[in-house]
């Protein structure tokens, strides 16, 4: 049980950490012109790409670890980390649909893993060509979405 606890502890200095460095940026981010498209841009990949670690189940603070570690040390919490750990399992589960030119149907996690891992983390080759048969105001609709959703569940 002592273990648990170190990892515990460890997994939320991680997050507390990161979380803040992403409220950094959120808080930045608030203070710009909304009618600045390119402003806007720039904010929903920025923190796009600082979030996809909270939802990579790779990481050490993927959120269901964090939820995990919330509750192994302060199981008064149950009731909060039930309702953050809903609304995750919601956001993975979102049914928005991107629909690319030849008629592909991605749900919002497979369109948000197309710009982070064809983007941003690895410029592969197949996620890169849907992002090409995308359109433009319908992907920034989406990150939009995954952004707020994921935002708030961090903050």
């Amino acid at each position: 049980m002592a273990n648990n606890k170190i990892d515990s502890n460890r997994v939320l200095k991680c997050f507390e950490f990161t979380a803040k460095e992403y409220l950094q940026f959120h808080n930045f981010f608030q203070k710009e012109d909304e009618k600045d498209t390119d402003r806007k841009y720039i904010e929903l990949q920025t923190k796009l790409i600082i979030l996809r670690k909270f939802d990579y189940n790779r990481e050490n603070i993927y959120m269901p670890n964090v939820f995990s570690a919330v509750r192994n040390l302060f199981p008064e919490q149950e009731e909060k980390v039930g309702i953050l750990e809903f609304r995750f399992s919601e956001l993975n589960n979102y049914c928005m649909e991107v629909i690319l030119c030849d008629g592909t149907s991605l749900n919002l996690h497979d369109a948000i893993e197309d710009v982070t891992y064809g983007l941003y983390l690895h410029a592969d080759k197949g996620r890169i060509e849907r992002l090409v048969q995308t359109d433009l105001n319908l992907y920034m609709i989406a990150v939009k979405e995954y952004v707020e959703l994921l935002g708030a569940i961090v903050i």
